[in-house]
């Protein structure tokens, strides 16, 4: 199997022990077949923890996991662990695919979004270089129209607000 996985914020507001928090929804694909073949939605913020059960549920074939998935024998698209430049790297994509008008726009804004996650996990991992990276990202947010997104980046870095 050679699986890639994906995550996005869902755009509901849930109850997680008292507090209403956006809950993170992850999933593991087979590239191949296009089968989802393991997922995990978890409130707060992305994490280690929300990957893992999405992989865990995605590598398991028994039970209420089966009976697609297995081990990936390659994982395309997140198997980096430097934050920094995978961030980057989604915002030059946002902004190339954008720049040349690029089809599907999803994909860019699927760019956009896991610049946003990427930056999200810099934060938690590196929080200088995710504010050294937080006007560059806030500054492409809205050019994607995730004007909101570009505010909590702004908020948690405290990054002057330009023209």
């Amino acid at each position: 199997m050679r699986s890639g996985w994906i995550f996005f914020q869902a755009s509901l507001l849930v109850d997680a022990d008292g507090e209403v928090v956006r809950p993170w929804v992850a999933w593991f694909i087979d590239v191949a077949t296009k089968a989802i073949t393991g997922t995990a939605v978890t409130p707060g913020h992305l994490s280690r923890a929300s990957i893992l059960a999405a992989l865990r549920a995605a590598v398991l074939r028994t039970g209420p996991y089966g009976p697609a998935g297995g081990i990936p024998w390659e994982r395309v698209l997140w198997h980096r662990t430097d934050w920094r430049d995978t961030t980057e790297l989604f915002i030059l994509t946002a902004l190339r695919r954008r720049a040349t008008r690029a089809h599907p726009r999803a994909d860019s804004r699927g760019a956009a979004r896991n610049a946003y996650g990427a930056w999200l996990l810099l934060l938690d991992q590196g929080p200088q270089a995710a504010r050294d990276l937080a006007a560059r990202l806030a500054d492409m947010l809205p050019i994607v129209g995730w004007d909101n997104h570009r505010q909590d980046v702004l908020a948690r870095t405290a990054v002057p607000v330009s023209g």
